[in-house]
């Protein structure tokens, strides 16, 4: 069945579709351009237009559409349609910088559908527009053949490809867009932060899709506390549309049964038209199919709920049962938001608003062909298509609440979809002792952590490209100081060249007298890089790049076929595991670092990774190395600062590669990982060597500093601290690994993790006895006790001028056996 809420079809698929609209208005057709034929060797014809270098991408993108109406693949009337499209391309024209000239600079037809690919983004009318600006090109041009692969049509794997791509993009847009009109709303009403100001007790009720939103409003606004996902069906494992669209690997939220064609369109229903369904579904209880809904959500439990481009889907006979369900979920000033199209009954041709029935009607077949829906299920759709005003009146009669007279609108929609707001009465109303103070549970804030399923390499590249200024602004840098020695270093070079040796080579003395102009001209170009390195070193680098060019359901594919392998190896294809078997040797970044899907499919979903799932008494937990950063961090100013990382000395490659080793896409999720590399022993002196660098004030850690590349790196506290976690057992390089880290220029690592464990060994060996950090560990805990146990005697020795904390000195022979002691104080 198809889902309750589609995609908005784009702008181009609907202008194609609304040219099989008959209209009763009859415009003159434009001109048709001029054309003449001429054979190729193969007698096949080819179309050939006169193009001139000197027109714009206006003139060209017309020029275009005069070719497309001429050949019978785009509509002149209505008007708009035309005008719609020129519009679009000259957009896309201009954008690609494609003019009458670039167009004849071209040596093939294939280098110029490589332009036109390359600024659209695979929508089906592209293929219309290449047939066209093909024909702009010389016969000649237009004979030459490439070698390539062929990636239109819709049956190759190549065409199949970017259609997958195409879509995930507009799904990404689509969250966007309705996150942006949701916060809007929201803001506006006083509801961005909850109904008490504290976000995080703000419940979400998503009706119709897979939680599209959850997630993004939780990012946006901050939102914590309970999500419902009410559907026709809980999303499985493997269903990867379902995963893509609600942005997670795993449910972020409690799953309810919402189904508003139940029983409408089974298999022993037959093939049922609209108003056969809409007639069925007026017989018996018209409310039942809810049982999902009373069943799961509590009475005046929800603070917000939404349903996207679904209304108009929901069989008449069942809209106002679900309205009042609505109504008797939400909270009193609970927020009830729905996206509707605006009907255009009137077909007024001076109306700004409103869409035809029959553009509405065709853009929804359209979103079906390429989604793939059955033709029974066509036939049975409902859209009861109205108006706004319409819906205004039916959500506040049926579900008993307040419009609010807000509305959200997408810029250049051609289906006239706006966001419709209502509320429950009071819109504000007065918050209660046991609400104010009200905690919300474990399990209801479970589903608030429904994306940590998101793979860590989207934050570990975004992470990266959000370096990329600061990288920018050291490599420029460092060329222009390199040329500004080499430009002081050249004036002497040139002085000599010009008045000594070129003299004397050619015997011309004025020669020499082009020194002094030499001389000007080098030192105005000395003055202009010291200017310009003057510029670099006073430029302020942003923390974060804005670049929109990551879209997290990209890398959910993966992990998504990974779960498969892993929880249903018999459903899946030897190509899917050959897949994942190559992604885990050389790519394991593209996976999750941990998972809360347990081997039979079950267990809690929303679970996060900060302890590790195989914990016992004896191991390190995420949470205690978290406490001991976080309790590090204010000693040390700036550790938890996004520019640490930035300023460690460290760069981006090799950043890359420790940040998906060693982190996580949290401090939380970091400590985790961290934790796994621990045992028992080793946490212990790790923990005194990271109180050490508290005590010592020891400043941010950079490179130097961890992995002692100098004498003032290998003295310092991060130096012990990185020693103390090499000495762990479960942290071992390999040889592929030691080859890697050496390729990236972290040969320093390799050297400080081979002394390190040529040390452990040589102690094993020994049979036995303390290292250095243990050492350290053991009178760190073990002096101080006498002043707890003997206060008395400590301050005797104060008093009588005797320093009452001595040092002690241990000496060890060369197998770390203790040979004798000296107090010193």
């Amino acid at each position: 069945m198809a889902a309750v809420v589609e995609n908005a079809a784009t702008d181009a698929a609907v202008a194609d579709a609304t040219q099989a609209v008959a209209d009763t208005t009859l415009e003159e057709a434009p001109k048709k351009p001029e054309i003449k034929i001429v054979k190729t060797t193969s007698d096949a014809p080819v179309v050939e237009n006169a193009c001139d270098e000197k027109w714009t991408s206006a003139e060209l993108a017309a020029k275009c559409c005069d070719t497309m109406v001429a050949a019978g693949k785009l509509r002149a009337t209505p008007a708009f349609i035309r005008e719609d499209r020129e519009a679009k391309l000259v957009k896309i024209f201009e954008g690609a910088k494609l003019d009458g000239a670039k167009v004849l600079a071209c040596k093939n037809a294939r280098e110029l559908e490589v332009i036109i690919r390359n600024a659209t983004e695979g929508e089906g009318w592209v293929d219309h527009v290449q047939s066209a600006m093909k024909t702009f090109l010389p016969a000649d041009i237009q004979r030459v053949k490439v070698g390539t692969m062929e990636t239109r049509g819709g049956g190759g794997a190549v065409a199949k490809l970017k259609r997958a791509i195409a879509g995930i993009k507009q799904l990404h847009r689509q969250k966007i867009e309705l996150v942006r009109e949701t916060a809007a709303i929201l803001a506006r009403l006083g509801k961005a932060r909850g109904r008490s100001g504290d976000a995080g007790d703000f419940t979400y009720a998503s009706f119709g899709d897979n939680g599209k939103l959850v997630l993004k409003l939780r990012a946006a606004l901050g939102l914590r506390g309970k999500s419902y996902v009410c559907h026709d069906a809980e999303c499985g494992d493997d269903d990867l549309p379902a995963i893509l669209e609600r942005g997670s690997l795993d449910p972020v939220g409690e799953y309810v049964k919402f189904d508003y064609m139940e029983g409408l369109v089974e298999e022993e229903h037959g093939n049922r038209t609209t108003d056969e369904v809409c007639a069925a579904a007026a017989d018996g209880d018209p409310g039942a199919w809810l049982a999902g809904v009373r069943a799961r959500i509590p009475d005046a439990s929800v603070d917000l709920a939404t349903i996207n481009q679904g209304l108009h889907h929901i069989p008449p006979a069942r809209l106002i049962p679900y309205l009042r369900e609505v109504g008797r979920i939400l909270r009193p000033g609970g927020v009830f938001l729905i996206r509707e199209h605006d009907l255009d009954l009137d077909r007024a041709r001076d109306r700004r608003r409103g869409c035809p029935v029959e553009v509405l009607d065709l853009a929804h077949s359209v979103f079906n062909a390429i989604t793939g829906v059955t033709e029974a299920v066509e036939r049975a759709e409902v859209r009861a298509f109205r108006p706004l005003s319409e819906w205004r009146a039916i959500v506040c009669g049926g579900a008993g609440l307040v419009d609010a007279m807000l509305e959200g609108l997408e810029e250049g929609d051609p289906t006239c979809d706006e966001m419709l707001a209502f509320y429950k009465p009071p819109l504000h109303p007065a918050v209660s002792e046991e609400e104010n103070g009200h905690e919300v549970s474990c399990s209801e804030t479970a589903a608030a952590d429904g994306d940590v399923s998101e793979p860590p390499i989207v934050t570990l590249v975004k992470t990266l490209l959000s370096q990329i200024p600061a990288a920018a602004i050291g490599t420029l840098e460092s060329l222009t100081g390199s040329l500004a020695g080499g430009l002081k270093a050249l004036v002497p070079k040139l002085r000599e060249l010009l008045l000594t040796t070129l003299p004397r080579m050619t015997g011309n003395a004025a020669v020499a007298g082009l020194e002094p102009s030499v001389s000007k001209y080098v030192g105005v170009a000395v003055d202009a890089v010291d200017l310009l390195r003057g510029l670099v070193a006073e430029a302020e680098v942003k923390d974060h790049l804005d670049v929109d060019v990551l879209h997290g359901e990209f890398f959910l594919i993966i992990p998504a076929i990974e779960r498969k392998v892993r929880l249903r190896p018999d459903a899946a294809s030897e190509a899917e595991k050959t897949l994942i078997r190559v992604v885990r040797d050389y790519m394991p970044a593209l996976l999750l670092t941990a998972t809360s899907a347990t081997a039979d499919g079950g267990g809690d979903e929303t679970k996060t990774a900060v302890e590790p799932a195989a914990a016992t008494d004896g191991d390190v937990r995420g949470s205690e190395v978290l406490a001991a950063v976080e309790q590090l961090a204010t000693h040390v100013p700036g550790l938890l600062s996004p520019k640490t990382l930035r300023q460690s000395g460290f760069n981006l490659r090799q950043q890359a590669v420790l940040v998906g080793k060693f982190g996580g896409r949290d401090l939380a999720s970091t400590a985790a990982t961290l934790a796994g590399f621990l045992d028992r022993a080793t946490w212990v002196v790790v923990r005194r060597e990271l109180e050490g660098v508290a005590a010592a004030g020891g400043g941010l850690p950079t490179r130097d500093r961890l992995l002692g590349e100098s004498r003032v790196g290998r003295a310092h506290a991060w130096h012990r601290v990185a020693r103390a976690f090499l000495r762990s057992p479960r942290v071992r390089l390999e040889k592929k690994g030691k080859f890697a880290l050496k390729v990236i220029g972290l040969g320093a690592l390799v050297d400080l993790h081979d002394g390190v464990k040529a040390e452990v060994d040589a102690e094993r060996r020994a049979g036995g006895g303390l290292s250095d950090e243990q050492v350290r560990d053991f009178v760190g805990r073990f002096l101080p006790s006498y002043e707890a146990y003997c206060p008395a005697l400590y301050a005797a020795a104060a008093g009588s001028g005797v320093d009452a904390k001595p040092t002690l000195r241990l000496d060890v022979d060369t197998t770390r056996s203790p040979v004798g002691a000296v107090r010193g104080g």
